[in-house]
């Protein structure tokens, strides 16, 4: 049985940020004993016409230069339709330990609620919280 606590490393990678039309770069995920990991980003209120992207990156140490990872961007230009949806992207087996999402907002503004990041695919259980998980249960249904 798949318990998603035990098999998957959950992180917030980037905090809320308020109207605007900057780029946000997360925080690097640290890719030991994971071949996976999948960028969450929560989006509030965007302005129609806001051209949204996320690209990946990864480099061989946290602090060291970043290459971006092809094919691994997403775009949406919005139409009225994009305030309080998701978007998400996801890699498998990035060539590199560690893995950074760069969050594009242009031509309009677009509330961030935040990013989450889940490294999964692990070669190791069980998984031990990251430090930005202050809380977390499994609870079994029981007839």
């Amino acid at each position: 049985m798949l318990d998603f606590l035990k098999e998957m490393k959950i992180i917030r990678v980037l905090n809320a940020v308020a109207a605007g039309q900057t780029a946000q770069l997360g925080a690097a995920v640290d890719l030991a004993g994971y071949d996976a990991v999948c960028h969450i980003l929560i989006l509030n209120t965007v302005t129609s016409g806001c051209v949204l992207g996320m690209q990946l990156s990864d480099a061989a140490t946290s602090g060291g230069t970043y290459t971006n990872i092809t094919p691994a961007v997403l775009s949406f230009t919005d139409a009225g339709t994009a305030s309080n949806t998701l978007m998400i992207l996801d890699v498998l087996v990035p060539q590199q330990r560690f893995v950074k999402c760069n969050v594009t907002r242009t031509t309009q503004n677009a509330v961030l609620d935040g990013m989450i990041a889940i490294a999964y695919r692990s070669k190791g259980r069980p998984i031990t919280a990251d430090v930005s998980v202050i809380a977390s249960a499994l609870a079994v249904a029981t007839s």
